[in-house]
């Protein structure tokens, strides 16, 4: 098989797997926001996440009740974890494993080696600034 029959292949596994990966995304996302809730109540207003379509099927947004939010998704085209917060930033890079049968997100150091990255990390990645900055009030 040439280069070309590689490409459509790729092209159709990842097609056929990046609800999976999106769905791990989802899933840590309403864990990060359903902890902190629970951290915070009666001291600072909940926050809330649900899906959106600012930027494709594969977005979450996640928002402050004082209206500030973020937004991660995925862009299919350059197959990476985006936020849009100020303006759009990638978070790390997705795509096939070495065994081209399971999406993973990944981040490549300047050396080009390649870490896998759990849906829990990414999403610390994505939230993290917003959520604690600044740091809210919380109960002990």
């Amino acid at each position: 098989m040439g280069w070309v029959e590689d490409k459509f292949a790729e092209q159709a596994t990842t097609a056929a797997l990046i609800k999976g990966l999106w769905n791990s995304m989802r899933d840590s996302i309403g864990e990060v926001v359903a902890e902190f809730n629970t951290r915070t109540s009666n001291i600072v207003a909940p926050i809330s996440s649900k899906d959106c379509k600012a930027f494709g099927q594969f977005c979450r947004r996640v928002e402050k009740t004082n209206g500030e939010f973020i937004e991660v998704f995925l862009d299919e085209e350059n197959r990476s974890v985006n936020v849009k917060d100020e303006m759009p930033r990638p978070i790390c890079e997705y795509g096939l494993d070495a065994t081209r049968s399971r999406l993973e997100f990944f981040s490549v150091s300047p050396d080009d080696k390649r870490t896998v990255l759990s849906a829990d990390l990414v999403s610390k990645m994505a939230l993290e600034k917003f959520l604690f900055t600044p740091f809210p009030n919380f109960r002990t």
